[in-house]
């Protein structure tokens, strides 16, 4: 028996793909490796751990090597990545208060109580 994809699967992977397309100047600027954007997935586990904690990365890639001008830009590509109407994964590579600021701006993308604190 054979594996296809669903079709959901391959609108979320076309999704993802045009997401990458559109940005990729500031995913280049910020110096992302493949492995971080390959996938949505990948993509979500950078944003909740600055690196890819749950995947396989050579690169070692880590937020924590970015110079400020890179972090900037990377702010920038996340805000994008709200915009594009996709939800928090549980975002922890931005600061609290940059977090918030994102929540309020999009309070759709992320958990109700989240701005509660």
């Amino acid at each position: 028996m054979g594996y296809r994809k669903s079709k959901n699967g391959l609108v979320g992977e076309r999704r993802w793909s045009t997401f990458c397309i559109d940005n990729r100047d500031l995913i280049a600027i910020v110096d992302l490796p493949s492995q971080v954007v390959e996938t949505q997935e990948r993509f979500e586990d950078f944003l909740m751990h600055g690196c890819l904690d749950h995947h396989n990365d050579p690169t070692k890639f880590s937020v924590n090597k970015l110079d400020s001008a890179k972090l900037e830009k990377l702010r920038e590509l996340v805000d994008r990545y709200f915009e594009a109407g996709y939800f928090d994964p549980g975002l922890m590579v931005l600061g609290h208060e940059e977090r918030l600021r994102l929540a309020k701006k999009y309070p759709d993308q992320f958990d109700e109580s989240f701005g509660d604190d």
